[in-house]
């Protein structure tokens, strides 16, 4: 029986079908790690699923641009706002974006979905590039096209959002690395320390950790050993509610109702002056200041805090 190798195992027919752009790599790492050398036999090329290898297939319709055509085509685009020469950067540079897609393979089982996020960023970067900063398209690009897949990466990790605060964002990017390092010094992991250098609270590191380390569960999925749907006890029933008890609410609505009474018998023994502080200054949030007191009564902010004290 023929053997499947897993589709993280394609770098090779990948890499072939992209090449080799020394050019490109003078500036930026492509893809963070080094394409893998693996067996390009007939039972790898199995490996790769039919729409990447057709996608991989289709790459070879657009060739390469040399360094002057490629400033020439993004100078005619910058300055026209042609829209042809996009096209044309953008379809000479999609090879980058697979390369870097597959140094994230194994974050994600689908390539494609990696490269489509790439390409998005491709597009962005190539529709803000300015070819007078004397910067490769290349070297820009690789930037925004990382960011699409991370953001992507990030965005996929889980059905619950993460990275939507600056400290989740670098937590998801640094935490694995950094408690490795650390564990390998130290043997254990220190929220401590890790936050510490990651530049975040001890609780986040802590949270973080937590989600990483624990997958998705449905409050509809049985307790236990509890596995029947209709009388099983689930998650959701085991929660508990935040709102107050009953008769804890029956209490506090009855203070509520003797304290507005004793309001009302005490605005009837004030006259209009104690009357307008005991409303506007002693129970209005926010309260008017002394000096607005004295204003409207023509005292001073003295005299308004004594007629304070002694309402």
């Amino acid at each position: 029986m023929t053997k499947i190798v897993p589709i993280e195992t394609d770098a090779k027919e990948a890499e072939l079908i992209i090449g080799d752009d020394d050019d490109e790599n003078d500036n930026v790492d492509v893809a963070g790690t080094e394409l893998e050398t693996i067996d390009s036999s007939p039972q790898n090329a199995l490996a790769v699923p039919n729409a990447l290898k057709r996608y991989l297939n289709e790459l070879r319709r657009y060739p390469l641009m040399t360094r002057e055509e490629e400033r020439e085509t993004a100078i005619k685009a910058f300055e026209n706002d042609d829209l042809e020469a996009r096209q044309k950067l953008v379809t000479s540079n999609l090879r980058l974006v697979v390369k870097i897609a597959m140094g994230y393979r194994r974050a994600h089982m689908q390539m494609l979905d990696l490269i489509q996020e790439g390409n998005a960023g491709l597009v962005q970067a190539v529709n803000r590039f300015n070819p007078y900063r004397e910067v490769k398209l290349s070297t820009y690009s690789a930037w925004w096209i990382r960011a699409y897949i991370l953001k992507f990466l990030m965005d996929n990790k889980s059905l619950v959002r993460m990275g939507t605060t600056d400290a989740q964002r670098r937590l998801f990017f640094k935490l694995r690395s950094e408690a490795q390092k650390l564990y390998a010094r130290t043997q254990k992991f220190d929220a401590k320390v890790l936050a510490e250098k990651i530049g975040v609270e001890p609780q986040d590191v802590i949270d973080m950790e937590q989600r990483f380390s624990k997958g998705d569960l449905s409050l509809d999925a049985p307790v236990g050993n509890s596995t029947n749907e209709d009388t099983g006890l689930r998650h959701m029933d085991t929660l508990s509610s935040e709102a107050d008890d009953p008769e804890m609410s029956y209490e506090k609505r009855q203070i509520i109702q003797l304290i507005r009474k004793e309001i009302v018998e005490i605005e009837k023994q004030l006259n209009e002056r104690d009357l307008y502080i005991f409303q506007q200054r002693i129970l209005a949030d926010p309260p008017v200041t002394l000096q607005e007191i004295g204003t409207k009564f023509g005292v001073t902010r003295e005299r308004a805090r004594q007629l304070e004290s002694l309402v």
